[in-house]
């Protein structure tokens, strides 16, 4: 509570220093330019982008003009790259917003632009205040991080629903949504979820392109939820909300949160599993085995590819001690029981259908023509989560021992366990996918459920590399930190444009910081120096 007051607090106090007067300026700038060009019979597209520029120009120099008034400014890349970052972000947003008005709601342009420019000043007002011009104190560095946090988290989330809408269906979505006109226990090439979601939500909703994708936008919350859940459980509060970070910002799930596509029921019903999974084998809740039940039957039924983690929760147990007394127990049972019989629909369309379904997806991939796949696997993997995301799942392998012993807030062996099942429970998809790949074609997303175990633990190092960079400035003064002090480190008089996330706990990276900050005797000014 203590937390939230303060991140109010902290933010309102930023906002003071912009004026409604910058943003009406902005936003009657980039409605002149509008209606001019409009008038001017020039295309909707070239009057929205030329309008948000003048925008832009207008807020850049009002903060330029801030700035110079700091006496420890000084003009620096980073700033102007943060900007146009920002910048970037309120033009796809603004134009999802126009997108929505004229093409959803049915607005004319001229009536759609107050709109759409409202919210492009919007969204860069508030990325100047939390990214480019606020620095913290001493004590609010974790108040500004948290406002950043929810900043890019909500961002992400309106970013979705304005174009869930907007954009027209993909070949593959109306491939789907012919499912839904169509149902059926299961289908020849998937499991039928897709289609009963479709049929669901288009019931509710109508036709359209909003029908189609509400069942992925509400798959994502639900992944969201049971990923913020794993990760306060097995490390800490401020890991879980990053965790929920990259859920909304890494391509994989922003994508399958937008796009109705088998793999969008599956991430939800994946992550569901794999919290009730480490609940059963390492908290030892004997009715979490329901929640495993009912989540591996419902991820089944949205893609058979689900049944991976059957076999890595069973190695698993195999090859953990105190895991394997549940083969001796009645709910793991129960739980296969409970799959299956929400699995059965598809089961007994295949029975009554030669078994097509299963043949396709079983026999017919195994069977078919030879495809060295493996170079196009890992371009979709660094496609899926980026280059840096791929060297962050990267580096959870390398940090074994820094995440369990230092990130963990539960007992050294619960933590340990945990480490050891979420890893399993990626690696053993991944590697079938590998060996799968050497001989065969690879979808691109396939691999998209798998990395929801080690999300956690890709969190914990962005959040203990940020608390590494913190540790640096802890000797700092609250005047020096305002920017204040013309010798203050570089790192102090700019911001860049990602979030820093504040984290007690834990520091993996090993080493010494490369520089080391000093004061400099009564003046009250301090210096920095080489090692």
């Amino acid at each position: 509570m203590e937390l939230t007051e303060a991140m109010v607090r902290n933010t309102l106090g930023t906002w003071k220093r912009w004026p409604i007067r910058k943003g009406s300026a902005a936003m009657g700038a980039d409605l002149a330019v509008f209606y001019f060009l409009l008038w001017r019979n020039a295309s909707l597209v070239v009057s929205h982008v030329c309008g948000f520029m003048a925008a832009a120009v207008v807020l850049y120099a009002f903060e330029a003009v801030r700035q110079r008034r700091n006496a420890s400014f000084r003009p620096r890349v980073r700033e102007t790259l943060s900007f146009l970052f920002i910048a970037l972000s309120a033009l796809f947003f603004s134009g999802g917003v126009l997108a929505l008005l004229t093409d959803v709601f049915g607005l004319v342009p001229a009536v759609a632009a107050p709109g759409t420019a409202a919210a492009a000043v919007l969204v860069m007002l508030g990325g100047i205040v939390l990214f480019v011009s606020c620095q913290s104190g001493a004590g609010e560095d974790q108040v500004l991080e948290e406002t950043r946090l929810i900043a890019i988290i909500v961002y992400a989330v309106l970013l979705r629903l304005v174009y869930m809408g907007s954009v027209e269906l993909l070949h593959e979505e109306g491939y789907y949504w012919n499912y839904g006109q169509h149902l059926a226990l299961a289908y020849f090439d998937h499991p039928p979820m897709v289609g009963w979601l479709i049929r669901g939500f288009s019931s509710i909703l109508g036709d359209g392109e909003i029908a189609v994708r509400a069942g992925p936008f509400v798959g994502w919350i639900v992944a969201a939820y049971y990923i913020y859940r794993l990760s306060r459980t097995v490390l800490n509060k401020s890991v879980a909300r990053c965790a929920v970070m990259l859920m909304a910002v890494l391509p994989v799930y922003f994508s399958l949160g937008l796009v109705m596509i088998p793999d969008a029921p599956l991430i939800a019903c994946w992550a569901g599993a794999v919290y009730y999974l480490h609940r059963a084998l390492i908290r030892e809740r004997r009715g979490a085995w329901i929640g495993v039940g009912i989540f591996m039957g419902l991820a089944m039924l949205s893609k058979y590819t689900a049944v991976l983690l059957g076999p890595a929760g069973l190695l698993f147990i195999l090859f953990d001690q105190r895991a394997r007394k549940w083969l001796l127990r009645p709910e793991p049972y129960l739980a296969a029981v409970i799959a299956l019989l929400i699995f059965s629909p598809v089961i007994l369309w295949n029975g009554s259908h030669e078994w097509a379904s299963f043949k396709f997806q079983g026999v017919g991939r195994l069977t078919g023509r030879f495809d060295f796949d493996l170079p196009d696997m890992i371009g979709s993997i660094l496609l899926l989560l980026t280059p840096t995301g791929l060297l962050t799942a990267g580096a959870v392998l390398w940090a074994k021992k820094a995440l369990t012993t230092k990130c963990g807030t539960g007992p050294a062996d619960e933590t340990d366990r945990s480490y050891r099942l979420l890893v399993t429970l990626t690696l053993v998809p991944l590697a079938v996918f590998f060996g799968f790949s050497l001989f065969r074609n690879i979808k691109l997303h396939w691999t998209a459920p798998i990395w929801l175990g080690v999300i956690p633990y890709m969190a914990a190092f962005i959040v203990a590399k940020a608390r590494r960079a913190h540790r640096h400035l802890a000797g700092f003064s609250r005047q020096t930190l305002a920017g204040n002090n013309r010798d203050s480190p570089p790192a102090l008089r700019s911001w860049i444009a990602l979030p820093d996330i504040g984290f007690s706990g834990c520091s993996l990276l090993p080493g010494k910081p490369r520089r080391r900050y000093a004061g400099s005797g009564g003046s009250g000014r301090k210096d920095y120096r080489k090692k």
